[in-house]
């Protein structure tokens, strides 16, 4: 079977099948189609919100009430609702309703082509579901398709129509196992997830019905389509040619952009490299049991190996029909063993020769799992039949040691160079879709840090970030920041005291080597505990300032630079003193001079909790750049270190003062608090780890 081309379906049609080798018929049907507004928008006209809203979450009643009466209507509105109830209701109607809704093509013609068998007086819907290829732009927006090389990022769009077996809500019993697939909630994901570029060679591995080809027409020059199943690669065929127009396809031709090729997993394309690959394979992890033959399994979820072989060989193997920087995405499950991170199992998959990320989406028990596929083929309606599976599904988990399994997405490049991402994460809170531009762009920035020099750099913050403090009531300070990203991936970071500096002055005009070299002049010395000599001071013009630091930890001596850096001038309301004055001497001991390089070290803390006063000195001159971006931060640093003078105790004046707020202490000192002329202390409050 492998590699085998099944573009000439005409040939060997297969009563279950719908046929493609009738073109004059699928062009009739299309017109017709279109004439009555069948698509994503008129149908949710046609059933109103609510019923609409319902139908997507397989609840048939709300939309049989709606089109019962839209169906006695105007002949426009009946005829769509005719069409809706037999083909998304699963509702026989009689011959005459179709000929009248389906003029061109009539009932005769659905037959031919395999979209209608009869039913007692009347026609039964076989398989065929309406949907929309385009996820990026808001409904009734959505252009036409266009031509190879107009859309690199795959949002341009069309109207389609994507034919398929009756999904289990639609039909009785539990489903044939080589039941095709239509538009789900994993082939969306997928969609949505894909990062778009334009492409030479693309590949769908496990096409389906065809939904990841119809979006790679939009930026690939050529894609190859396979499936193990020939009733799926029919399907496939049959919605190609019937969208021919909107995917700019000639039907005589339709190897020119597509082949379509029977086999398993990598067999069709050994030896091939592609830029692009997408795969929604068959990933569900189900029991296997002796002498189980492929026509006992779901060919559309089921990958016939155990646990998550199917997925583990696919890692594996990608990279071998991958261009140089060529990328491939897919989902798939993972098995989570007892007492192991979720991470451990994938990351033995990857190669270090190839870029890999992955992002766990969902984590679940057996029995949930279990539950899930099990109402997927809807096994749940024979009773028997459901607690034998169910049984046989945590009997196999329970042979490997399985506490649990994964699902997610994956994404892997061939490099053209040494690797450059290896990203294991778990994001189970709802992101933005579709998210795959913002994979792209992510991917984008890891090369561009893998070559450049980071120091160097001018960063700007993004403009969906934003920052949320919380505290609480009456504290002065916020005791928790968080940056939160708005779009994309989601991502919320609790900062630290160093990063809460370093988003507030990445604003485009510093490098990032001189936002550290600040931020480690401005915390360095109070990091360390210890006190540091005073640089010497080029300009005359300054001012005497008093500080008081409430300090926590006994054994641990105040910074001498600890007050100054956080001395901007004087607060506002209050006018600085003259050059030369002290403050008072009941207050703070004055220090004399300018600033030396030697300066006294600072004198150690006999208790806890005791307040200190130290002198120091700030600037006048003109802010720097580096003053202005730590100004954001919550304080400006004076062009030297401080200081300081002899501790002496101080009363608790409160004038008006200018508070250092950090999102943490550091190395217990809670609060560093600025006033002019006026020493004063803070409260003391408990040391908290930085």
């Amino acid at each position: 079977m492998s590699g085998d081309p099944l573009n000439a379906f005409h040939r060997r049609q297969h009563p279950r099948r719908p046929r493609s080798d009738l073109p004059d018929l699928l062009e009739s049907l299309a017109r017709d189609l279109r004439g009555i507004g069948y698509t994503v928008d008129g149908v949710a006209g046609l059933l109103g919100p609510a019923a609409h809203s319902a139908l997507s979450r397989d609840q048939l009643v709300p939309a049989l009430i709606a089109t019962d009466t839209a169906r006695h209507g105007e002949p426009t509105t009946a005829a769509l609702a005719a069409v809706v109830r037999l083909w998304l209701l699963a509702e026989p109607q009689p011959a005459a309703t179709l000929d009248a809704a389906l003029p061109g093509v009539r009932t005769q013609g659905l037959l031919e082509l395999g979209l209608v068998e009869p039913a007692t007086g009347a026609w039964s819907r076989r398989r065929w579901t309406c949907g929309r290829t385009a996820g990026t732009e808001p409904p009734g927006k959505t252009p036409r398709g266009r031509h190879p090389g107009e859309s690199t990022d795959g949002s341009g769009g069309a109207e389609l129509w994507v034919a398929s077996d009756l999904a289990a809500h639609q039909r009785p019993g539990v489903l044939r196992h080589d039941h095709v697939l239509g538009i789900g909630q994993a082939s969306t994901t997928l969609v949505q997830v894909t990062a778009r570029r334009h492409a030479a060679r693309a590949l769908d591995l496990g096409t389906g019905c065809g939904i990841q080809t119809f979006h790679l027409l939009h930026h690939a020059e050529h894609v190859t389509a396979t499936d193990i199943s020939d009733r799926a690669l029919a399907f496939t065929r049959f919605n190609l040619l019937l969208n021919a127009g909107q995917l700019h396809l000639d039907p005589s031709d339709l190897e020119a952009r597509v082949s379509l090729r029977r086999g398993s997993l990598l067999e069709p394309v050994a030896g091939e490299e592609f830029e692009l690959v997408v795969s929604n394979p068959p990933f569900v992890i189900t029991p296997r049991t002796p002498g189980e033959a492929a026509a006992d399994q779901f060919t559309y979820r089921d990958g016939g190996l155990p646990g998550d072989d199917i997925v583990a060989a696919l890692v594996r193997a990608l990279p071998s029909v991958l261009a140089p920087d060529g990328t491939a995405q897919l989902l798939g499950n993972w098995e989570i063993p007892a007492g192991a991170d979720w991470a451990e199992r994938p990351q033995s998959w990857a190669s270090p020769d190839t870029d890999v990320w992955f992002i766990q989406r969902e984590q679940v028990s057996p029995e949930q799992y279990a539950e899930t596929w099990l109402q997927d083929a809807s096994e749940a309606r024979d009773r028997r039949l459901y607690q034998d599976s169910y049984a046989a599904y945590l009997d196999d988990f329970a042979s490997r040691s399985v506490d649990a399994i994964g699902f997610g997405m994956i994404w892997l490049r061939r490099p053209a160079g040494d690797p450059v991402l290896r990203r294991f994460e778990e994001i189970t809170y709802p992101i933005e879709q579709p998210v795959g531009p913002h994979i792209g762009a992510a991917v984008e920035c890891a090369d561009w840090l893998a070559a450049h020099d980071l120091a160097a750099a001018h960063l700007l913050v993004a403009e969906d970030v934003t920052e949320e403090r919380h505290q609480r009531p009456g504290a002065e300070h916020p005791g928790v920041i968080l940056l939160r990203q708005g779009a994309g991936l989601r991502r919320t970071n609790l900062l630290s005291t160093e990063l809460a500096g370093f988003v507030s002055a990445c604003d485009g005009d510093l490098s990032v080597g001189q936002i550290i070299g600040a931020l480690e002049a401005l915390l360095g010395g109070v990091r360390t505990g210890t006190a540091r000599p005073s640089a010497p001071v080029s300009s005359p013009r300054w001012r005497t300032w008093s500080a008081t630091v409430s300090c926590c930890l006994p054994e641990a001596p105040p910074p001498s630079d600890a007050a100054g850096a956080a001395c901007p001038g004087p607060a506002a309301g209050t006018a600085p003193p003259a050059a030369g004055t002290a403050p008072p001497a009941d207050k703070a001991a004055p220090a004399s001079g300018p600033a030396s390089a030697a300066g006294p070290a600072a004198p150690s803390l006999p208790k806890r909790g005791r307040t200190y006063a130290a002198t120091a000195r700030a600037t006048r001159t003109p802010a720097t750049p580096v003053t202005r971006k730590l100004t954001r931060m919550g304080s400006s640093a004076p062009s030297s270190p401080p200081r300081a003078s002899a501790p002496m105790e101080t009363p608790r004046v409160r004038p008006p003062r200018i508070a250092i707020a950090w999102p943490r202490p550091l190395s217990g000192i809670r609060r560093i608090a600025i006033a002019p002329k006026h020493a004063f202390s803070t409260p003391q409050a408990a040391p908290m780890a930085v």
